[in-house]
């Protein structure tokens, strides 16, 4: 064997074990990027299931639906955004997730997590019916 066979096998070993070590390290991100928006995602339905739980606790605390019904969908931004019971209030959100709270009109409430791509993003619409917040066949 001489000098160039020498040069040549060493060159092309390391080219193939440099590109290993890309793929590796490529792979290596993309399980870390899976495993952020796994639990990005986890913690969008925990922050919808607290929402939930705390317009359930404020529905029950409440000793009879409102008959005039004033303002159903500020009575479930002020349910949702508060802390109380075993439902703690909305914390502050992994880096990549955007939480936004609104009244859709007088009887409905939209809370919807944003992430950086599609597929992290939810929505869920709260109306005061579903939670006995307002006496029933009331018209804004």
């Amino acid at each position: 064997m001489n000098f160039a066979d020498v040069l040549i096998g060493s060159l092309v070993f390391s080219l193939a074990s440099g590109s290993s070590l890309q793929l590796t390290a490529g792979m290596g991100r993309s399980l870390v990027e899976q495993r952020a928006d796994r639990e990005r995602m986890e913690r969008i339905e925990l922050e919808l299931l607290a929402a939930d739980q705390r317009l359930r606790q404020g529905a029950a605390q409440r000793p009879s639906p409102d008959p005039a019904c004033v303002d159903p969908a500020g009575l479930m931004v002020a349910l949702i955004n508060s802390s109380q019971g075993s439902a703690p209030g909305p914390g502050a959100l992994p880096t990549g997730l955007e939480r936004q709270l609104e009244a859709l009109g007088p009887r409905e409430v939209r809370l919807v997590f944003r992430g950086a791509s599609p597929a992290l993003s939810r929505q869920r619409l709260f109306t005061p019916a579903a939670y006995g917040l307002c006496a029933t066949g009331v018209t804004p």
